[in-house]
């Protein structure tokens, strides 16, 4: 493997931080985040007072035609909201905020999910080019004696010809692989909008799972805790706060008004006092509190509807986690050594003619094919226990909250 310096790094919560600070989505959800949280200030406002100024009994005819017996009237009303509309406001406010703060939250986690998902790819790849590299090495030094071999007349022609071939198929391998592993580089750096450098590598390994998965209801009982169904739970707070807002609305609400009056002929001064309140004989807002009724009861199937999907996605990671963590585990355990050891015995066994060369080159194909799955399926297996801890906030094998 060509070494790097640790400056030409990056760690998995490196490349989390960077995400994060970096991905325009959450930005998006925290300026809405800032601006329910100024309407919830504007929703606890009450109405502003009303400056009023009448004049009367000028521009007419008669004794009215000038200004000698106007009357001008100098008033100051406020509108007095019954029926607890204020508080109705401010709670449905507060709800919103708490539903943009959850928008928040399932934005930074589907963030770090797919970085982290992007990342552990990364290990794959990586390792997966340490691998054909070294079966490329392999081949290459298998080649020199082989061909010392066929010139000392110990082996055909063909024997070197299959040896070519063989190396020449790796470097293939290997150049696809390097390719590859670019490609999935570009893809992490693009969760930052930046550019992967050449030689900068993921910092890490692929963790091999032992212990075995928790029970799935265990993993469905934390459900309730996901911002996407924690959001739902906000709505249905909001939707409750604006039926009781709407409620509010058939009561009617009260102005007061307090003035002076003063009179132009007669240079008097009376106090004005007036007040008003609609009357709610025809509208008594019946629809919209019926419609936000309904509201209420559609966020519970909405809900419900979100809890299910989620419960489908789970289902589905814990399924690819039991598949792909007990393939892992088979390779790492029986698979791959037992490779290895055939590998060796059929290279010692072909020198002393007991195998051909062909037995030896696919010893070493398998082995190298079986190296593969391993680390892919170690990949998958990560993969489907970052998609847990995403959806069910735990671990799947211990069952502890993630940090």
């Amino acid at each position: 493997m060509i070494s790097h310096s640790a400056a030409a790094e990056i760690t998995l919560k490196r490349a989390i931080q960077k995400a994060l600070v970096n991905d325009p989505r959450l930005a998006v959800t925290r300026s809405e985040l800032i601006a329910k949280q100024a309407e919830t200030f504007q929703a606890g406002r009450s109405p502003n007072p009303e400056l009023g100024v009448d004049v009367e009994n000028f521009l007419g005819s008669g004794d009215f035609s000038g200004f000698e017996n106007s009357e001008t009237t100098f008033s100051l009303s406020q509108k007095f909201e019954l029926g607890g509309k204020k508080q109705a406001r401010i709670n449905s406010g507060i709800a919103k905020e708490d539903v943009a703060s959850a928008v928040v939250q399932s934005a930074r986690q589907a963030i770090i999910f797919k970085t982290g998902v992007d990342f552990v790819r990364v290990l794959g790849a990586q390792r997966k080019v340490s691998l054909l590299r070294a079966q490329k090495k392999e081949f290459l030094n298998l080649l020199r004696p082989l061909k010392k071999r066929v010139e000392a007349g110990g082996s055909p022609e063909v024997d070197l010809t299959r040896g070519e071939i063989a190396a020449e198929e790796s470097y293939i391998a290997l150049e696809s692989a390097e390719i590859k592993l670019q490609s999935t580089r570009r893809q992490l750096a693009s969760n930052w909008l930046g550019s992967w450098q050449p030689r900068m590598r993921a910092a890490g390994r692929i963790i091999l799972q032992r212990h075995e998965a928790i029970p799935l209801r265990n993993i469905f009982s934390q459900l309730k805790f996901n911002p996407r169904i924690r959001q739902w739970d906000y709505i249905k707070i909001a939707r409750i706060s604006e039926l009781e807002l709407q409620q509010s609305r058939a009561t009617p609400d009260l102005t007061l008004g307090l003035g002076v009056r003063w009179s132009e002929e007669t240079d008097d001064v009376a106090v004005v006092a007036q007040g008003s309140i609609p009357l709610p004989i025809f509208d008594r807002n019946r629809g919209n509190i019926d419609a936000a009724a309904e509201r209420i009861h559609q966020s519970n199937l909405e809900r419900d509807h979100e809890l299910q999907q989620l419960k489908q996605q789970v289902a589905s990671a814990y399924g690819n986690l039991h598949q792909e963590c007990h393939r892992a585990k088979r390779y790492v355990n029986s698979i791959v050594p037992k490779a290895k050891k055939s590998v060796a015995s059929i290279k010692d066994g072909y020198f002393g003619g007991r195998f051909t060369v062909v037995a030896l080159l696919d010893a070493i194909s398998d082995l190298t094919k079986s190296q593969s799955v391993q680390i892919q399926s170690q990949v998958n297996c990560q993969v489907a226990a970052m998609q847990i801890r995403l959806l069910a906030g735990i671990d799947p094998f211990t069952g502890r909250k993630r940090k």
